[in-house]
This record gives C-alpha cells, sequence and structure tokens, in this order.
C-alpha cells in the first residue's frame, strides 16, 4: 500500500510539471501564435516592403483551412528565433506526435531543425549555472530522453533513411551489417536503388531500442513526399513523448505560399508549423535565400574548393533567366550550361579536359542536390532578389535569352554576351483554301541574318548557343566566327539554301568551303553538341568530326542519316589510325517517328573515358539496330536502352564497368539476341530480361573475375558464323546465376564461379582452349585421391579405421562443342555473415542451361547453392526448368547451405526420362541435406530408363542424410549398372534405395563394389532383399543396424577347390556383426556360405561403434594432407574441417 501511494504521488508531481510546462509554453508562444478553431488559421499580418513583398501582393496569402495537420504560424526573424519558438512549442502538452515545419513559405527550414537539434543537446543554462550540478542538456526540459537527428536531404530509399536511424542510435555492427548484406543481395537480384526497403529484422532491433525511451526524432526528409517512421521501427502511435519533427529538404528551391501548399507537404502530420517574419524586407528574403544557397553547398562535401553559395546562386540565377518557350532540357543540360558559360565557374578548356574535371564533377553534383523545376512566381522571386545588385547585374547581361515574335525585329548578340538563347518560331495569318475553309496555322521559321553574331575577326565571347525553329547557310553559318563557342544546341533548325540531304551529304566542294569557315568555331573548342531535328550532315561527317577532339557530350534526336555517324564516329580515320571523338564521355541518341532511321549498328568501342551511353527508340520499328559494341569503354558505367530494341542481335559490353545491364524494356515481346559479350565486367551483378521470356543464346562470354585482355579478342558476330566457338561463364559469384535463369545455350558451356584472386580468367591466349583447360585442370585434380588413400592406408592401419577406397573417376572426354563444365566455388564466408541469418536468403538457383545441357557438374565451396537446379521460378515453365537428361558426371563438395532434397523434383506430369544418362555421383560434406532425390513433394515417379547408366555412387560426410535415391517399379532399369556403392559417415541414413516392390528382390547385376562405414542407422541397402551375383567385394564397417547383405544367388561350382574360394565375394567386417546377420537360405541364394569373410586383425570386440578416436585420426589425417602440400581438392583448415565431423 505504501508503494502505491508513493507511485501515485510521484504521478501527480509529473502531471504537474507537465502543466506548468504547458502555460510556460502557451505563455511564449500563444502571443504569436494564430490558430483558428478545427485547424483553421490565419496569417500574421507582415508590413509592405518593397521589391519582393510588392511582387508577392498579387499572390495568395490565404492560409488553407486544414482538413488534418493543425495549422501554426509562428513570427521568427532569424534561424534562431525560429528555432527556440519550436523549441518551447515542443515543451507544451498535446503537440502531437508528428510535427511539420514549413520555414518561411519554404525556405530556412533544414537550417532551423538543425539549429534545434544543437541547442537541444547543448549543455543547459541553468545547469551550467549551478555549482556541483551535473551538465545536463536542455532534452531534459523538453521531455526527452534522446534526440535522433537523420538527415536524409541526399534521398535515395527507405532502407538508406532505416541505416541512418540505425546509425544514429549506434546499434551494434552486427545489425548495421546486414544492410550491406542486403544491399548486394538486391544487387544480385537487380532490384534498383530507389525500391529498397526497410529491412523487418532492422526494424526491430529499431524498435526495441526505442520502446522504453522518450525521444524527438528531426528528420530532413529529401523524398518529397510524406514517411512514415513507423515503418523504420520507429513507435509512435499512442505514446507519449516520442515526437517526430521533420522538414522537406530535397536541396530545391521552393517557395510556396498558395494555397494548400503547406497542407500539401505536411502529408499526415499531426501539426504543421510556418514561419513569418515581422519585417518582411528584400534584406530578409535575401539573407534566407544565402542561407538556403550554403545548404544546398553543404550537399556536396567532395566538392569544397569548388563550391560555394555564390556558385550556387549563380546556377539558380541562370536557371531563373530561362523560360518555359525556349524548349530547354534542364535535365538534361543543366550542368553543361553552368560550366561550358564560364561566368559561373570560370574555367579554362585546359583546365577542364586535361585532368580538370572538376569543374564538370561539381556541377554535376549540384545538378543532382538542386531540382530546377520551379514555377515562374519563384523565378520571379529569384531574379527580383539577385538582380538587385550590381555584381548580379553584371553577370546576368552576358545571359541573353530572345524570342522573334515581330518578324521584323533586328536581333543582335551583345559584344559581353557569354550565353545565347534563341528561339525564332511565330505564326503565320491563317489563309483560306479554296473551299471557303480556313487552313491549319503554320509555323514560320525565320532566318538567321550574318551580322547577328558581329562582324569581328575574333567574333565574340559567345560560349554557349541555344538556336530553335531557326534557318540559316549551312555551308556559311552566322555564328561561324565564334571561335569560343563550347556549346552548340540546334533545334529544328533548316538550311536556307534547301540543298537535297543527299546533295548535301555528298557535295565535296561544300565540305571544303566549310572547312575554311564553319569549322574554325568547332577546332579545339566545342565541348557539347546537340542535333535535334536538324539535317546537318557535314556537321556530323568524319572530316568535321576528327576536329572535335574536346567534344565531350554528343546529342542526337531524330536525326535521319544517323547511320554514318554510328558507323564512323568510333572506327578509325580512312587515312589515319587516329580514333575520332576520343574524349566523348556521353552518348544520347533518340529514334524519333516520322524520320526515316536506318541505323543497324551502334559501335562505340574503345572510348577510354565514354561512360554513359543512352540509346531511346521513340519510333514503332523494333528491328533497328542490330548489333551494340561498346567493346573496350573501360569507364562505361551506365548503359540505357528504352524503347523496343527487339532487333539486337549482338551485344558487346567487354571491358566496361556495368553493374546492371537491364534489357527488360529494350527487348521486350520478343528476343532475338544471339550473341553475348561481358569479358572483363568485373562489377557486373545482375542482368534483367524481359519477364515470360527464353532466352536462347548461340555464343555467351562471360568473364567477371578479373579484367581480361579482351582489346585483342575477336569479338565480330561475323567472326562466329562458321565456326561456333565454346561458349565460356566465368563469373566470382554464384548469385549471377540468378540473372541467367531464362538462357538457353545452343551449344556446350564450360562454367567456372570461383570468387579466389587466383582465377585466370578469359584472356586473348587462353579463350580458343579455355574450356579445354578447365575440363583438363579439374580432371587431374582427383588423380590424386589415389595418393591420399595411400597416405590415408599408411597412417590408418593401426586403428582399423577406413575413409574411402575408390577414388572419383575422371570427367569423361566429349567432343569440341558439346561439353558443358560448371565448376563453383563460393568466397568463404565472414564471421558477421556467419552470424546474421541473412545467408539464409543467399540461395541461388542454377540457370536452365545447366538442367539441360549440363554434361558435368562440379560444385564446391559454395554458401548460396541450395538445391539443384533450384526453386522453379514462378515465371518460367517447367519444361524449362528441370531435365539434366545429359548430365553425365556429377560432384558436390563442402556446400553448407544445400537442404532437403539435393536435386529439385520435377512435376507429377514430368514424362521424359531423368539422368538417364548419369554415370558418376560424389558428394561430400552436404551437412544439411537430407535427400540426394527425393520425389514425395510433388508425387513424381521417374521411370524405365532414368538413372540406367549410373555406374559408380559414392556419398561421405553427410550428416542428416535419410536416402539417396528411391528405386520404384516404374524405374525398371534404375541402377541396373551401377557397380561401385560407397558410403562413408552419413549418420541419419536409413536406407540407400527405398523401393516399392512387392516380394521380388531389386537387381542390380553389376554391382561389385560395396563400401559402408560408420552408419549407425543403416538398415537397408534396397528393401528387404536384394540381387548383386556379380558381387565381389564388401567392406562394412560401425552399421549396426544393417542386418542383411546382398544375395548372390546360386554360382557355378569351379573345379578346384581353391578357385571356389576365390570366386566367392569377400566381406571385410567385425566379427559382431557378422555373426547377427539374417539370411534367406538356400532357395533364395543367401547363405552365409556363398561369401568368403574377412575380419580385422586389430578388430577389438571392446572397442567403441563411433569412437573419440575416429575424430582424432581425422584431424592427424588432415593435418598430413595439408602439410603434404595438397591443394587441389580445396582443402580447408584442419580446425574447420575437423568441425564438419564433430
Amino acid at each position: 500500500m505504501a508503494r502505491r501511494r508513493r507511485r501515485g504521488a510521484n504521478r501527480s508531481r509529473v502531471d504537474a510539471r507537465r502543466r506548468r510546462r504547458h502555460r510556460a509554453s502557451q505563455g511564449r508562444v500563444g502571443a504569436r501564435r494564430r490558430a483558428g478553431g478545427g485547424g483553421a488559421s490565419r496569417r500574421v499580418g507582415i508590413p509592405p516592403a518593397a521589391g519582393w513583398v510588392r511582387f508577392w501582393r498579387s499572390a495568395s496569402w490565404a492560409e488553407p483551412a486544414a482538413a488534418g495537420a493543425k495549422e501554426i504560424w509562428i513570427e521568427a526573424n532569424s534561424i534562431n528565433d525560429a528555432a527556440e519558438e519550436i523549441i518551447g512549442f515542443l515543451k507544451g502538452a498535446n503537440t502531437g506526435d508528428v510535427i511539420y515545419f514549413h520555414g518561411w513559405d519554404g525556405l530556412g527550414a533544414s537550417p532551423v531543425l538543425r539549429a534545434v537539434v544543437e541547442r537541444l543537446t547543448r549543455p543547459s543554462s541553468a545547469s551550467a549555472s549551478t555549482p556541483g550540478k551535473g551538465g545536463g542538456t536542455r532534452m531534459e526540459e523538453a521531455g526527452v530522453d534522446k534526440v535522433i537527428h537523420v538527415d536524409c536531404s541526399q534521398w535515395r530509399n527507405k532502407r538508406a533513411l532505416q541505416r541512418a536511424i540505425a546509425e544514429e542510435l549506434k546499434l551494434p555492427q552486427r545489425v548495421l551489417a546486414i544492410f550491406d548484406e542486403q544491399d548486394e543481395e538486391d544487387d544480385y537480384d537487380g532490384v534498383d536503388q530507389g525500391s529498397r526497403g526497410v529491412i523487418p529484422r532492422v526494424k526491430g532491433a529499431i524498435f526495441n531500442e526505442l520502446s522504453s525511451c522518450t525521444f524527438l526524432v528531426v528528420f530532413h526528409n529529401g523524398s518529397g513526399s510524406y514517411i512514415d517512421l513507423w515503418e523504420c521501427g520507429v513507435p509512435l502511435i499512442g505514446v507519449m513523448s516520442k515526437k517526430v519533427l521533420w522538414t522537406t529538404s530535397q536541396g530545391r528551391f521552393h517557395i510556396r505560399p498558395e494555397q494548400g501548399m503547406m497542407k500539401e507537404s505536411a502529408g499526415s502530420s499531426d501539426v504543421a508549423i510556418s514561419a513569418r517574419p515581422a519585417r518582411g524586407t528584400d534584406d530578409f528574403w535575401r539573407h534566407l535565400l544565402h542561407i538556403w544557397a550554403e545548404e544546398v553547398a553543404g550537399l556536396c562535401p567532395g566538392h569544397k574548393n569548388s563550391m560555394s553559395p555564390k556558385v550556387v546562386l549563380g546556377c539558380l540565377l541562370y536557371r531563373a533567366l530561362r523560360h518555359e518557350e525556349y524548349d530547354i532540357d534542364w535535365a538534361t543540360h543543366a550542368a553543361n550550361y553552368w560550366v561550358c558559360d564560364g561566368g559561373i565557374l570560370p574555367v579554362s578548356g585546359d583546365a577542364i579536359i586535361n585532368g580538370g574535371a572538376s569543374a564538370w564533377d561539381t556541377c554535376d553534383a549540384l545538378h543532382r542536390n538542386m531540382n530546377l523545376e520551379f514555377d515562374n512566381n519563384a523565378a520571379e522571386f529569384i531574379k527580383i532578389l539577385l538582380l538587385d545588385g550590381e555584381e548580379w547585374r553584371r553577370t546576368s547581361n552576358r545571359w541573353v535569352s530572345a524570342t522573334h515574335q515581330k518578324f521584323e525585329t533586328e536581333i543582335r548578340v551583345p559584344p559581353q554576351a557569354t550565353s545565347f538563347f534563341y528561339t525564332a518560331t511565330g505564326q503565320a495569318s491563317a489563309s483560306t483554301t479554296d473551299d471557303g475553309n480556313n487552313a491549319a496555322v503554320a509555323t514560320v521559321m525565320l532566318e538567321l541574318e550574318d551580322s547577328m553574331f558581329g562582324h569581328s575577326d575574333d567574333g565574340s565571347n559567345l560560349q554557349v548557343l541555344h538556336l530553335c525553329y531557326c534557318t540559316f547557310s549551312f555551308s556559311s553559318p552566322p555564328f561561324r566566327r565564334c571561335r569560343k563557342l563550347r556549346f552548340l544546341l540546334l533545334h529544328q533548325c533548316k538550311d536556307k539554301d534547301g540543298a537535297p540531304v543527299a546533295a548535301a551529304a555528298e557535295t565535296s566542294a561544300a565540305n571544303q568551303d566549310l572547312g575554311s569557315s564553319a569549322a574554325c568555331c568547332f577546332q579545339k573548342s566545342l565541348w557539347v553538341l546537340e542535333l535535334s531535328h536538324t539535317e546537318w550532315h557535314w556537321l556530323l561527317s568524319e572530316e568535321t568530326l576528327v576536329q572535335m577532339d574536346e567534344l565531350r557530350e554528343l546529342h542526337l534526336k531524330g536525326v535521319g542519316f544517323i547511320k554514318r555517324l554510328t558507323n564512323k564516329c568510333y572506327g578509325k580515320n580512312s587515312q589515319s589510325s587516329t580514333l575520332l571523338l576520343p574524349n566523348l564521355t556521353k552518348l544520347r541518341l533518340i529514334l524519333e517517328t516520322g524520320v526515316e532511321d536506318d541505323i543497324d549498328e551502334v559501335d562505340l568501342s574503345f572510348s577510354s573515358i565514354l561512360n554513359t551511353v543512352q540509346l531511346i527508340n521513340g519510333t514503332k520499328d523494333t528491328k533497328v539496330v542490330e548489333r551494340i559494341s561498346l567493346r573496350g569503354c573501360t569507364q562505361m558505367k551506365n548503359l540505357h536502352l528504352r524503347g523496343p530494341f527487339q532487333g539486337v542481335v549482338e551485344l558487346d559490353l567487354s571491358g566496361t564497368q556495368i553493374e546492371t545491364l537491364d534489357l527488360s524494356t529494350a527487348l521486350d515481346d520478343y528476343v532475338r539476341i544471339k550473341r553475348l559479350f561481358l569479358l572483363g565486367c568485373e562489377k557486373l551483378r545482375a542482368i534483367l530480361w524481359p519477364q515470360d521470356e527464353c532466352i536462347d543464346l548461340d555464343v555467351v562470354l562471360i568473364d567477371t573475375t578479373n579484367h581480361a585482355e579482351w582489346s585483342d579478342m575477336e569479338g565480330n558476330s561475323s567472326k562466329h558464323e562458321d565456326h561456333r566457338p565454346r561458349n565460356i561463364i566465368c563469373v566470382r559469384d554464384a548469385r549471377l546465376f540468378r540473372s541467367l535463369k531464362p538462357v538457353r545455350i545452343s551449344v556446350g558451356v564450360c562454367v567456372e564461379i570461383s570468387s579466389t584472386r587466383a582465377s585466370q580468367g578469359i584472356n586473348s591466349s587462353t579463350r580458343g582452349d579455355r574450356g579445354q583447360q578447365l575440363t583438363r585442370r579439374h580432371a587431374n585434380l582427383y588423380n590424386t585421391d589415389h595418393g591420399i588413400i595411400s597416405t590415408f592406408k599408411e597412417s590408418s592401419e593401426a586403428s582399423g579405421m577406413t575413409w574411402w577406397m575408390w577414388p572419383c573417376p575422371h570427367i569423361p572426354t566429349e567432343p569440341e562443342g558439346s561439353h558443358c563444365y560448371i565448376g563453383i566455388q563460393d568466397q568463404p564466408p565472414t564471421e558477421l555473415l556467419l552470424q546474421s541469418t541473412i545467408q539464409e536468403n543467399r540461395a541461388t538457383t542454377l540457370p536452365a542451361f545447366v538442367s539441360w545441357d549440363a554434361r558435368t557438374l562440379h560444385l564446391h565451396d559454395s554458401l548460396s547453392i541450395t538445391s539443384i537446379p533450384g526453386p522453379i521460378h514462378p515465371t518460367m515453365q517447367t519444361d524449362y526448368y528441370f531435365s539434366l537428361v545429359n548430365l553425365m558426371w556429377c560432384r558436390l563438395e563442402r556446400c553448407p547451405n544445400m537442404e532437403g532434397s539435393v536435386f529439385t523434383a520435377p512435376p507429377k506430369d514430368w514424362d521424359f526420362y531423368i539422368f538417364e544418362y548419369l554415370e558418376t555421383f560424389w558428394a561430400s560434406q552436404l551437412l544439411k541435406a537430407r535427400y540426394i532425390w527425393d520425389w514425395s513433394e510433388t508425387g513424381f515417379r521417374p521411370e524405365y530408363d532414368s538413372f540406367k547408366d549410373l555406374v559408380f555412387l559414392h556419398l561421405d560426410c553427410c550428416p542428416r542424410l535419410v536416402h539417396v535415391l528411391p528405386l520404384y517399379d516404374l524405374n525398371s532399369k534404375g541402377c541396373q549398372s551401377l557397380e561401385t556403392l560407397e558410403i562413408v559417415r552419413c549418420g541419419e541414413l536409413r536406407e540407400v534405395f527405398p523401393s516399392d516392390a512387392s516380394g521380388q528382390p531389386r537387381k542390380f547385376y553389376k554391382l561389385k563394389r560395396v563400401h559402408l562405414y560408420d552408419l549407425p542407422k543403416l538398415q537397408r541397402i534396397c528393401g528387404r532383399r536384394m540381387l548383386a551375383p556379380n558381387l565381389e567385394t564388401v567392406k562394412v564397417r560401425g552399421c549396426w543396424g544393417l542386418k542383411r547383405l546382398p544375395a548372390v544367388g546360386r554360382r557355378p561350382r569351379p573345379a578346384k577347390e581353391e578357385e571356389e574360394a576365390q570366386a566367392l565375394p569377400e566381406v571385410d567386417c567385425e566379427k559382431d556383426w557378422w555373426d547377427g546377420l539374417e539370411w534367406d537360405g538356400e532357395d533364395a541364394g543367401h547363405l552365409p556360405s556363398h561369401y568368403r569373410k574377412r575380419h580385422s586383425a586389430y578388430y577389438k570386440e571392446t572397442q567403441l561403434r563411433s569412437s573419440v578416436l575416429s575424430y582424432v585420426f581425422a584431424y592427424v589425417f588432415v593435418t598430413t594432407v595439408s602439410s603434404s602440400g595438397f591443394q587441389g581438392n580445396g582443402a580447408c583448415e584442419p580446425a574447420a574441417f575437423i568441425s564438419d565431423f564433430t
């Protein structure tokens, strides 16, 4: 009772403290906050001021009536004032769980939130002034235990947000490691960055960390939409003193005073706060604009030397001075305008081209962090505030824009102009046709006068030229004297001479004249060129392109003669070996309807700095472009194929830095691609194919193991027609197989998956015989089995212990072009990976061509393969996904995550034979496997010839294995060729070949050798009775549950007694086990006298059946083998090896 009374008194004191805080908060904020009933509000009056305030008199200042969030307005003239007001509000009661801060009409919100965090986390003034008192913070005054500051201004995805929260909470490293592991999984699954969601396990960890404390999350949201932090694990709903204070922070410029804008931004927040200045002068808004520029500059931390608020404001003003009527693609060219103009980032051409690429990088980074899609009101706001200053007004005089709506007006480019945007379109009067109807209004294109760009020999300072709907002489363009021109965009421009296309392309005299006039503006100056619906053939001729050795970007849209360019721009000059456009970093090619494009090849090979290629097909012709080659483009990271490119037959990306090859839309509906070359693509993680499509490939060369010497390789389609080479796939990670699920390969393929750096990869000297090398290397690998066995026997005679008796048979040799070898070795798992459960999701499915085409399969040391060929993909037809009809030789070793049935069961209605040609099967150390083959899941029953050629069957160290292969009456020829059966250390094995035979024994006519070791739960080999008339050797140790040997039947009696003894099969076993066997009698051909028994000379009746001595000896054996230098079998460390058995 006393404890209950004390608890009640404490609760009363807490409630009283909260009421006092609420009253204090109301006293500070209430006088300046105006909140109407039901969430409605009205604005605080702002005295009119010059410039910006006068401009906004025409804008709507009526405050929205919020249906959801309660809207509150605070009066603040600075960042510090707003931060104090918000802290005071947070101390009050009933403030809501989610609070949105809109700033001053969208400006200054993020700096205010940072100031709130700084004030809450620094020592409070009370604790600092009180002697002997600890250093408390203002968090205690605000009633929270933690302040979690999450800055996602540079938005990536919700997973990055969740990671930022986890890092702020300082969660254990094993939890943080899950993000990297899951990101890696998504890389191999081809999940794009924007679609990566939260991780449930981390969500639980965050919830557990925050559920028992009070906190404030300060969130800078760069996504552009409302985010519910509960998705990440932050508990908010219905919990006191757990709050989120957030704002939109995309680095963009947004002034949003219009009706309902704050409500739209606030989303599902409980409260929306907006700030108003007491004195709304231009200086105040200019100060906020400068703070915004500092914030954007801070989003580019890698460019501090070249990035400043002045640069940001210059780029912003450059955008504000351009309007929609100029057809400007800011998403593509913003950074190009800023760099090429030279007035924002003053750089020379040499500084940019010769290693000084910082200007391009700086402007690219700025463009990524600044949204330029703002309306005319925001543009006017920027111009009013910035052009009031002399410096910006003088700078803007160099940026000239003009539209020619009055045709008689003469336009002249000022001498100081560095950028000129001009559109010369207008509408002529509507004419009347013969029948009295009005004709369509025609677009008038104006002719550019020669005097527009000046008359001096030196030309002008013009560096950016953007012309739309103009007519001028292509043979003598008016801007021919602009020797400093860096950026040239021509949209819908026509030749006033009206020369036919063919004539314009072939007239050599015109080309010679151009060489002395127009070419001067392209020599050593032009960096960016875009032609859009402009048929200027000479400009893309080889004679002109060879002079543009500093051209960085080439954009082509709706250009009908594009075939001539793509055949030549990266080909070698007919007179010399000089590479055209050696400094090109980006190519964008857009094919459009209405333009007769006859392009059949895009060959951009061997450009050392090309990093982005965009091919967009906007036409209905799906057969354009048959061959794409980017081979040797060592900086190539981005290949964008959009629109139908079903005509592509060959794709060569060898030597590029491509991570995800997206062909899902480019090859949609119908896939014709036959040749794929991805040699030296070390960063390749995923290939995305069209859904529900089977990809039939003739030639496949993939190597991600190292940067192969692909430069001298023959990758041409014409060189692969007559002779069909061996297909080769060498990858570091078996998870890349996920991208090859729908692939079918028409000829043999050699596959090697190995994460080890020792992998040789594919190069010009080894490509021809690479498949033979791999096959020979792995075939000879098992010759050392003989040495292991002899070493083992010499060391184990004293203990009577035996491991395996017969080596794995060699890989069968096959004719060239009909052999499929697959070898897989994963990278060893890290400690963090072993501790986490992410590895459970690392399952990799072998692709379809393994099922159909594999002759030999060697799978070892793989963490990602869970079954063969794997779970049937829901979008794939089953007949594409399970067959293995051609498999002849199979060896599986050390695959700890292979569980359940090693081989996936086919569907019940499968009507093909399976494993018809399998001769050798070897399985070792499959720690989780329960069955090698099992048909119970689907109800399938193999028939007749399935498994008829199986000769050699070996299994060892599969501790959970229950059975190997069910043999049913329908499969009458199954295992009829079996000669060797060896099973070692499979502690859960109960029966080798479960059978449904009723009464009649299963016949194994060719079985000669049987070795069974340490199988304590084994009860039968095949049913109750089995017949093996040609049995020669049986060796049994530690199989105390096995009560019957195979019957050998009645054999012809030899002439001599010694020959009769030699003809009997020898049984090497423990004496106690032999004495306990059961026999069927003479009529069944099953008697002890039909065998020649042999007991070990070292047999001891008191020896343990699974003795500790055997494990100790295993360690000694592996140590001996490792010290002898044997590595061919991928031998692991002795301690790790012995742990698999203990």
